[in-house]
């Protein structure tokens, strides 16, 4: 889905910029939880995150996007809040456009960075649908772990990455364990 690929590619770019250029690493701070009142959840990470936005043009017309993220050396934990027109997805949409969407921002995340999808599984967050992936990307160096809830037409990426894919994969499972949607 073309309005997905151009947010997931700017997201993952920008993040692996940002983190290269970090001089900490996650497991040499604490965690702990903040809360997003004005974008609906609270999530726990490593560090103190910094909220950005930006809008995208999409054949759908320009989507706000609201990042949360920490930055450091090898690896970086986002939550991204976009959402689509009520006419496009909505709480009412059928199981078929709701797998669509959530494929497509998969699909949109490997493609984008030239990446390898590895794994990716049907999942429920709060008694919505989700979906967990697991994409390798810089030539296998690096991995991206995703887990996408989409809220009626409100999309949630939580996206861990980084390059030492042992400590990632137990940091993400913290990552993902401390989301919660208001």
């Amino acid at each position: 889905m073309k309005r997905t690929n151009i947010f997931l590619k700017a997201f993952l770019f920008a993040a692996l910029a940002l983190g290269l250029a970090a001089c900490e690493t996650s497991s040499s701070v604490e965690w702990s939880t903040h809360t997003y009142e004005t974008l609906g959840f609270e999530a726990s990470f490593p560090g103190q995150p910094e909220e950005s936005s930006q809008s995208v043009s999409t054949a759908l017309g320009e989507l706000d996007i609201n990042m949360v993220a920490v930055e450091f050396t090898s690896d970086a934990y986002m939550v991204a809040k976009s959402e689509y027109p009520e006419s496009y997805v909505n709480k009412d949409s059928g199981a078929e456009l709701v797998e669509t969407v959530l494929n497509g921002a998969v699909s949109g995340a490997a493609g984008n960075t030239g990446g390898t999808i590895l794994s990716s599984e049907d999942a429920t967050v709060g008694g919505y649908p989700a979906k967990n992936a697991k994409i390798s990307f810089m030539d296998g160096s690096a991995v991206n772990y995703m887990q996408i809830i989409l809220v009626g037409n409100t999309m949630y990426q939580l996206q861990a990455l980084g390059e030492d894919k042992d400590a990632l994969k137990a940091n993400a499972d913290k990552f993902f364990a401390g989301f919660k949607i208001l």
